[in-house]
C-alpha cells in the first residue's frame, strides 16, 4: 500500500500540466500547419487574414510560470495550425500565481423592545490555495509570406 501510495504521489508532484485549448474559426480556413510553424505575435503585422480566435490555459500547482506560459503557447499554437494559420496575435495573457487570504470581522447588536439587548461578534479567515495556471488568448492569423 505505501508503494501504491508513493507511486501516486510522485505522478501527481512530478505529472503534466492540465491543459485546455479551443478555436473558433472566424474566417476562411487553410490547409493545416505544424505547430512550428506559426509565430507569435504581440504587435499585429502589417497585413493579416484573421481566421480565428484560440484560447489555451495550463495548470499545475508545482510548476512555474514561465513553464505553465510555454505550455499555454504551445496549446495555442497548435489549435491556430490546425486551421491552417501561420501566426498568433496575443491579445492577453492571465496568470494566477499565489495563495489567496482574506479575513473578516463582523459585529451586530440587537435591542428588543422592552430595552433589553443583545450582542454578538465572530471572525473568520479563509485561505485558498487554488490553482496556478496561466491563460493565453488570441487572434490565429495568416500572414502572407512578403512580411
Amino acid at each position: 500500500m505505501k508503494r501504491v501510495f508513493a507511486f501516486l504521489l510522485v505522478a501527481i508532484v512530478s505529472g503534466c500540466a492540465i491543459t485546455d485549448s479551443h478555436i473558433m474559426v472566424t474566417g476562411d480556413t487553410k490547409p493545416a500547419l505544424t505547430s512550428g510553424e506559426v509565430r507569435i505575435y504581440t504587435t499585429a503585422p502589417q497585413e493579416y487574414e484573421e481566421l480565428g480566435w484560440v484560447s489555451a490555459s495550463a495548470g499545475h500547482d508545482f510548476m512555474k510560470n514561465s513553464e505553465l506560459l510555454e505550455i499555454s503557447l504551445s496549446e495555442l499554437k497548435e489549435k491556430a495550425a490546425s486551421v491552417g494559420a501561420n501566426g498568433v496575435l496575443i491579445t492577453e495573457i492571465s496568470e494566477r500565481d499565489a495563495v489567496e487570504a482574506s479575513s473578516g470581522f463582523a459585529n451586530a447588536i440587537v435591542t428588543g423592545s422592552d430595552g433589553s439587548s443583545a450582542s454578538a461578534w465572530g471572525n473568520g479567515v479563509s485561505v485558498d490555495w487554488g490553482d496556478t495556471y496561466t491563460r493565453v488568448k488570441g487572434i490565429a492569423i495568416f500572414v502572407p509570406s512578403n512580411q
